[in-house]
């Protein structure tokens, strides 16, 4: 099943112009333009939607993929911490948070990131590949494997 995320953009501003504080349409809206590559776009409107009262654990991944997306790492890695949600949410959020410290060269708290996640989900790849991305940083290739 394809996903249409321009149409959805259109339904969730639709929505919007008739109840702006319509958090469902917000967090649509925030949620289609990420995945339309319209970062900062989905930045706003996730902002938007989490100062309007929006629940933080629909919001919290896609506005750290924002940042990823954007380059905004230490932004990241400040607003986007881990703790307290649920186990899918925390691994997600330090995923994204080791790939943050990544690009800024932390290759340690990375690895460290990416163990964190793989123990609460070891069979979710996004960690796995991370640890594998990690060890070919560090130039252990048979490692990486």
């Amino acid at each position: 099943m394809q996903k249409d995320y321009p149409a959805a953009v259109i339904l969730a501003k639709n929505a919007l112009q008739e109840n702006p504080m319509h958090l469902p349409s917000r967090i649509l809206l925030g949620q289609s333009l990420l995945h339309s590559g319209d970062a900062l776009g989905a930045e706003k409107d996730l902002k938007t939607a989490l100062a309007s009262g929006a629940d933080e654990e629909q919001v919290v991944v896609l506005l750290g993929s924002s940042y990823l997306i954007q380059g905004k790492y230490q932004q990241l890695l400040n607003e986007v911490k881990s703790g307290g949600r649920a186990t899918d949410i925390e691994t997600q959020i330090l995923v994204l948070r080791a790939h943050a410290y990544l690009n800024l060269g932390q290759t340690e708290e990375a690895e460290k990131s990416f163990t964190r996640a793989r123990r609460l989900l070891p069979s979710e790849p996004g960690p796995i590949l991370g640890l594998a991305t990690v060890e070919i940083q560090k130039g252990n290739l048979d490692l990486a494997a």
